[in-house]
């Protein structure tokens, strides 16, 4: 479940930049185009993350990667709120790219070493669709965002959020076998659910 959490905030993090730039030009009174580099530095960064770092969770445990990708993905968000031209942006853009990257690989791992064996590729491609909902969550959400706290808000909600949810898996302490459990009473009553609306 977490998991799919840190999927959906990915989604979301990687649309923040395409959804601020109008903003950012007219109150910085650049042209949109001066931006390329800043939202492709995103994509730059999850791909060495991915390649670079992610590899990592094999030697020191996914979890910690995992928190320390969400981490870093929350850190830059907030820096980039306070970025005050666009080589800034494209440094911290970078960065979150690398947290993404980081965080992504070791979460589908996560996912697939603590779900039951016949329920595993489900849960895996239904994790992966939670990065589309992330995605649209953020052009849903970022015009009433942006028309409260400006372009800055987008970064900070997309900060503040992956922040908290490093520090949940942090502090969370539960045996492959616990997880196992609740992921499958979790499924059950989905099932159950489904079925009966279904029967009505």
């Amino acid at each position: 479940m977490l998991c799919g959490l840190v999927v959906l905030l990915d989604g979301y993090d990687i649309q923040t930049m395409a959804l601020a730039v109008p903003s950012i030009a007219a109150e910085w009174k650049l042209a949109s185009s001066t931006f390329g580099l800043a939202l492709s530095a995103s994509l730059i960064g999850l791909m060495g993350g991915a390649g670079l770092i992610a590899p990592f969770g094999d030697r020191f445990g996914r979890r910690p990667l995992l928190v320390g990708g969400m981490a870093l993905v929350g850190l830059a968000s907030l820096c980039t709120a306070y970025s005050t031209a666009p080589m800034h942006l494209v440094a911290w853009r970078f960065m979150t790219g690398l947290g993404l990257g980081a965080s992504i690989p070791n979460g589908t791992a996560l996912t697939s070493e603590y779900m039951p064996a016949r329920r595993r590729a489900a849960l895996v491609t239904l994790m992966f669709c939670n990065m589309a909902v992330g995605a649209f969550a953020a052009g849903f959400t970022a015009p009433w965002i942006v028309s409260r706290w400006g372009w800055q808000g987008i970064f900070i909600v997309g900060g503040t959020l992956p922040l908290l949810v490093s520090l949940v898996l942090f502090a969370w302490r539960l045996s492959p076998s616990d997880s196992c459990w609740h992921a499958t009473l979790v499924i059950h009553a989905s099932l159950s659910f489904w079925r009966e609306s279904r029967q009505m």
